[in-house]
């Protein structure tokens, strides 16, 4: 449960695609929209499946399900296309995580 625009609403995990805080808002992106809230990201991944989530950034956490590659010089890129950074201090962790994702699936 997330609250956006003054109401609650219920995102399953599996829906979002990614995770990305910028001025003190955390969007949430998914397939089908953007929600915008007052949190922190460290905050949301609290409430989130670890072995499904993964910070990847400072500013970025990612739904490892939604993951085709990973790359130090052109960071993550998603089943959706589109291509988020890796941060240096988390790229070893995330590769990590990653695999461990895959392997368990």
């Amino acid at each position: 449960m997330i609250k956006c625009d003054q109401k609650q609403i219920l995102l399953p995990p599996d829906s979002i695609l990614y995770v990305e805080v910028m001025d003190h808002a955390l969007t949430i992106y998914t397939h089908s929209g953007n929600y915008v809230t007052r949190s922190t990201l460290a905050h949301l991944l609290e409430m989130l499946p670890t072995n499904q989530f993964c910070r990847c950034h400072n500013s970025y956490a990612v739904n490892l399900a939604r993951v085709t590659s990973l790359s130090r010089s052109s960071g993550i890129t998603l089943d959706c296309s589109i291509t988020l950074p890796v941060g240096r201090k988390y790229y070893e962790q995330f590769q990590q995580n990653f695999i461990h994702f895959i392997n368990r699936t």
